[in-house]
């Protein structure tokens, strides 16, 4: 039925773009949306955001809107939206990486969100979930290890998180725990690539977690690679952990236990892997049918 269907995928990159040079987390999300489709035997099309502040994306039956830049677009530039809902015979959605929009929804036919959505209007936004790809997400594990996701928070206190990396600092030597700290990782600013990002993850027992209840594409993949999810309590949401394996701590003691106990790769891998890609185009193209 979906059969040689064109989906417009807006996002930062477009179809010269090479993997190798993917960074941020809506350009992962494209590249693996886009193999997904191809998979399902859809045409999907890789436009780049910026460029259609001046031109036309190509005709398509459906488009999904996966930058956060396209939709700020869509509300504050006189055309954007018009020239996207004028090139999509079918329907207008999004695929976000939080659980609502605060604005901009009203140009969209569905919101595709990665969580359950807060909102409870269940034919505007509907959970389609997020993948993993186990070709580049697998374990490399060697002596013990641990990534300290976004360290760069350090510059501000939202949550106490100063406190939080005083723990870290001060149990990860005593532990002898090799800790990865790549600065910055999925934040704004110069990243990591992809490919990089990913051979990281493969050496790491545990994912320490930094930031408020994200459920988070790289806690996906660091669990895919076997990673046990570190929570500190006041980071902790139920809602978007529930899904991966976790320990959650409170204090340096909580910290010492979680540590030292041994981790369960391939239980951890295997609750990650149950979120695919394939799944997720899966979901929308229902959506697409009705």
């Amino acid at each position: 039925m979906n059969k040689g269907v064109r989906i417009n995928l807006i996002s930062n990159l477009d179809e010269n773009s090479r993997f190798e040079e993917i960074k941020s987390p809506n350009q992962v999300y494209a590249w693996f949306l886009h193999k997904a489709f191809i998979d399902e035997g859809v045409n999907p099309i890789l436009v780049k955001d910026s460029k259609l502040r001046r031109g036309h994306p190509p005709e398509a039956e459906h488009t999904i809107v996966i930058s956060a830049a396209a939709i700020k677009y869509m509300i504050e530039e006189e055309g954007y939206a018009q020239r996207l809902r004028d090139s999509t015979s079918g329907k207008l959605t999004c695929y976000m990486n939080t659980d609502g929009l605060r604005s901009g929804a009203w140009w969209f036919d569905h919101c595709f969100t990665q969580i359950e959505p807060r909102r409870k209007q269940p034919k505007k936004y509907i959970c389609a979930g997020w993948g993993v790809d186990p070709s580049y997400s697998y374990p490399e594990q060697d002596e013990k290890a641990a990534f300290l996701d976004s360290k760069i928070l350090r510059r501000r206190d939202p949550m106490g998180l100063r406190e939080i990396y005083r723990c870290y600092d001060d149990v990860l030597p005593k532990l002898g725990v090799r800790v990865y700290n790549p600065t910055p990782t999925y934040n704004r600013g110069k990243r990591l690539t992809y490919p990089d990002y990913q051979a990281l993850l493969r050496k790491c027992h545990y994912f320490l977690c930094t930031q408020l209840g994200d459920g988070g594409l790289n806690r996906l993949e660091a669990a895919a690679c076997g990673a046990l999810l570190v929570v500190p309590a006041k980071l902790y949401v139920k809602k978007t952990m529930r899904m991966l394996n976790h320990e959650v701590w409170r204090t340096e003691v909580d910290l010492i236990r979680v540590l030292g106990e041994s981790v369960d790769v391939e239980a951890n891998r295997g609750r990650a892997l149950e979120h695919t890609w394939g799944k997720v185009v899966n979901r929308i193209l229902d959506i697409f049918a009705l």
